[in-house]
């Protein structure tokens, strides 16, 4: 993001990154990154990035352009680049259980949101550079910030979905029934242990201070939720 992001042209910032950003895909500290723990939007994040890199290197680098394969190579890394962010549409496209939306399930979207707006800005960024970057790449960009911008709608659409559920009511109930079950259920079930522990601690807590409580969890449930709505999609040009 730095480097789409850059300082005005003349700063010497654009070289000093580029230089970076070369030495560091090649380094043995970025061939050993460890991908093993990451979740699958991480992952899917972590090649959708390297793919950007590389085609960042490969597409503003004209001592490249007259090597034999250079074209066939750009078309490639495009496609891999196109096929992550697809990937990245059908992970979101097939979440379930929404709703109360958890950390696993904000996390993969806030993930997902970011890496379909990093994929809009490299396009911008690319399609800024003119001579600098090769027309095969600009035309590739198309394709790119078309899956792109169906990664950030279809995250929206999921987060839509989110604060429809929340909207609903009737949360701070399941939520107080979900620490607080019924004595009875409670007694009869398999955890009849509980039971006794439950009642003490009715007993300590006032009820109204748990309906708040519980208030303050769904409210944080739904506003993890909005804060999409005050991020601002890429603009088209």
């Amino acid at each position: 993001m730095l480097i789409l992001d850059l300082a005005p042209e003349g700063s010497g910032e654009k070289d000093m990154l580029m230089q970076w950003l070369k030495k560091y895909l090649g380094s043995q500290k970025y061939q050993k990154t460890k991908t093993e723990h990451l979740t699958r939007s991480e992952d899917l994040a972590n090649r959708t990035y390297h793919s950007m890199a590389t085609l960042i290197l490969e597409a503003c680098d004209n001592e490249q352009w007259v090597q034999p394969d250079f074209q066939e190579r750009l078309d490639s890394q495009n496609a891999v680049l196109v096929e992550y962010l697809t990937r990245h549409v059908a992970v979101i496209e097939a979440m379930q259980d929404l709703v109360p939306a958890f950390f696993g399930i904000l996390h993969a979207l806030y993930t997902a949101h970011e890496v379909g707006r990093t994929a809009a800005t490299f396009c911008s960024f690319l399609q800024k550079q003119g001579k600098d970057v090769h027309q095969k790449q600009i035309e590739s960009n198309k394709e790119v910030k078309e899956v792109a911008q169906q990664l950030l709608q279809v995250v929206m659409e999921k987060c839509a979905t989110v604060k429809k559920g929340l909207d609903e009511g009737g949360w701070i109930d399941k939520v107080l029934e979900s620490v607080l079950p019924d004595i009875q259920e409670a007694s009869d079930g398999e955890n009849a242990a509980v039971a006794p522990i439950i009642v003490t601690f009715k007993e300590l807590i006032e009820e109204n201070f748990m309906e708040e409580w519980a208030g303050q969890v769904v409210e944080s449930w739904r506003d993890s939720v909005i804060g999409f709505s005050y991020i601002m999609a890429p603009s088209k040009d």
